[in-house]
């Protein structure tokens, strides 16, 4: 997600995948070449991995989403829209009044084994509202979907949209939390304090 104005009334932010449009058009493209290819080289193969190819790309275009959050202090509310190639959905306003706080969530889900495990990091913006609503916005970087277990990438995409998220509390005035699972140091903290029945490092000890 990235600003797409930011005044004193009025912050807009964007999030959209732009590299998924441009595999998916190179893909529609690259699908009837194929299938011209076959009359050319007389190979049925081709023929079906043409429609194969125009498929993927079609529907590649066709989940493609973009999503616009606008929050504006004149009105003191916040709108979502969410815009793809076949219409587009519109949140009513949501008004500042009604915002409790607002988290940036992260998930992980490891994939692979041994050397080529890989873990993935997946992250949603909520807006916690005073009913007790969560209106939720996926906001995970598209080229990074897939990052290396020990690798830095995952904690500076992560440590960039926590700054996006801090920023757009404090256009609302709410607080902002961050949530993540727990680093492995932070299991190993928790697994020896409960064997040695010593609070973690920054908690107090209970009476």
């Amino acid at each position: 997600m990235k600003i797409t104005r930011d005044t004193t009334d009025v912050l807009e932010l964007v999030q959209g995948n732009v590299s998924g449009l441009i595999v998916g058009a190179i893909l529609l493209l690259a699908g009837p070449a194929l299938v011209v290819a076959t009359w050319v080289l007389k190979s049925p193969y081709l023929w079906i991995a043409g429609l194969v190819v125009i498929g993927i790309g079609a529907l590649v275009l066709l989940l493609h989403r973009r999503i616009t959050l606008r929050l504006d202090k004149g009105s003191r509310g916040l709108v979502i829209l969410r815009q793809g190639l076949i219409g587009q959905a519109k949140t009513e306003p949501i008004e500042f009044a009604r915002v409790k706080e607002v988290i940036i969530e992260e998930t992980r889900r490891t994939t692979g084994s041994g050397d080529q495990q890989r873990e993935q990091s997946s992250y949603q913006l909520i807006f916690h509202l005073t009913d007790g609503q969560m209106e939720a916005i996926d906001v995970t970087p598209a080229v990074s979907a897939s990052v290396n277990v020990l690798g830095e990438g995952r904690f500076r995409q992560g440590n960039a949209l926590m700054v996006l998220g801090n920023k757009i509390a404090a256009f609302i005035g709410v607080p902002f939390s961050d949530r993540r699972p727990p680093t492995f140091g932070q299991v190993v903290d928790g697994i020896r304090s409960v064997l040695s029945g010593t609070p973690p490092a920054g908690e107090k000890p209970r009476k």
